[in-house]
């Protein structure tokens, strides 16, 4: 499922707005009625999948209508949408980047190529999809319990962070190493600043709380992120040489926070 582009809070309901990759591409081009859109609404303890939507654009505001179906009734065609982009995360990391084909990614979702084509728009649509599932699965991995303390946050953080990249290793480099190659909407850049906005808000409480010395929550956190993106590079090329790799990193890291530290 891809990631939400929108959270709207009504009372006890919440919104959870995703447009498809042909209604994102619609709606770049300022066409004034986009389609395919999917909510995902929660009440309580029950969920509820918003189909058969559509969005009309106007200058300051937008009308959805919607068909309301239960959680255990799907679409095809969002079955299908889903199962693309389940086959595409596969193809990308057995092959790479450069294995990656519409055809491929049609031939083991079980569909035929136009149905990639008529869902993302194109290869590059596609893997904007792909990009922006990366992103929403990184904020995931990176999140920590908010009782912790702000250091413990931020070092929980980090081991979400290299987690995500070891298991994920080609669409980790899609994502960083491919980023400044494929034409992104600005949706897909938000969504990939929401991560490293995260890391600067967890250095900014540690900094706050003592645990961190500094002036610059970003100028910290960027050397953090810089610190822990060469690590998990190097681990994901095979450059390493130490003998247990996540106690590398966990020394790496507590060495890097110790540094850090107020004297």
């Amino acid at each position: 499922m891809l990631a939400p582009s929108s959270l709207l809070s009504v009372g006890s309901a919440t919104l959870t707005i995703v447009l498809s990759t042909t209604a994102k591409s619609r709606l770049r081009h300022r066409t004034p009625k986009a389609s395919h859109l999917r909510l995902l609404l929660n009440i309580g303890h029950s969920h509820y999948f918003i189909e058969h939507c559509s969005l009309s654009i106007g200058r300051y505001a937008s009308h959805v209508s919607a068909h309301v179906q239960g959680t255990r009734t799907r679409t095809a065609s969002v079955a299908v949408t889903d199962s693309l982009i389940e086959a595409a995360l596969a193809i990308l990391e057995e092959a790479g980047l450069p294995g990656l084909t519409v055809r491929d990614v049609a031939s083991r979702a079980g569909v035929a190529p136009m149905g990639v084509y008529s869902r993302f728009g194109s290869k590059d649509g596609l893997l904007e999809a792909l990009f922006m599932y990366g992103f929403a699965s990184l904020q995931a991995a990176i999140e920590t319990p908010p009782t912790a303390s702000p250091l413990t946050r931020l070092r929980t953080g980090c081991q979400g962070y290299r987690r995500f990249a070891i298991h994920n290793p080609q669409l980790y480099h899609l994502m960083f190493e491919q980023m400044l190659l494929l034409d992104l909407s600005p949706e897909a850049k938000d969504l990939a600043q929401r991560s490293f906005g995260t890391l600067v808000e967890r250095v900014h409480a540690a900094m706050t709380s003592s645990e961190l010395a500094g002036t610059s929550s970003t100028e910290v956190a960027q050397q953090v992120w810089s610190a822990m993106h060469g690590a998990v590079s190097l681990e994901i090329a095979g450059v390493h040489f130490a003998t247990d790799r996540a106690q590398s990193f966990t020394a790496m890291l507590d060495a890097l926070l110790i540094g850090m530290a107020p004297r």
